[in-house]
């Protein structure tokens, strides 16, 4: 059986995933739409950014202008919603810790 190998990318902001993406995309490592993400995280990453440009005039073939846009524009709590908007992603799936909840039937 022969194994495939999984690209890995180490981050060191949330937004920079975007980056990640669109150059995955560019490169055929992933699909240019429907895809499906698994976002496992305290915080829903789901803002909608207001951007001083539109993500629109951003040639995703040229790198440099999608690194710019992604440390100019996008925040790290808002980089899920551009790639939902460009097609990248069809589908998230939230994945939240769950906290220990506290029994306050003494309070009742």
């Amino acid at each position: 059986m022969r194994s495939q190998k999984i690209p890995v990318f180490i981050l060191e902001e949330h937004n920079e995933a975007y980056y990640v993406w669109t150059e995955c995309v560019q490169n055929g490592m992933l699909p240019a739409a429907n895809n499906v993400l698994y976002h496992i995280d305290e915080h829903g990453d789901m803002g909608v950014p207001r951007f001083n440009k539109s993500i629109n005039c951003v040639n995703a073939a040229e790198q440099r202008e999608v690194r710019a846009f992604t440390h100019e524009e996008i925040g790290i709590g808002s980089f899920i919603m551009p790639a939902m908007y460009k097609g990248i992603f069809s589908s998230i799936y939230w994945f939240k810790v769950q906290h220990k909840a506290t029994k306050r039937d003494h309070l009742m």
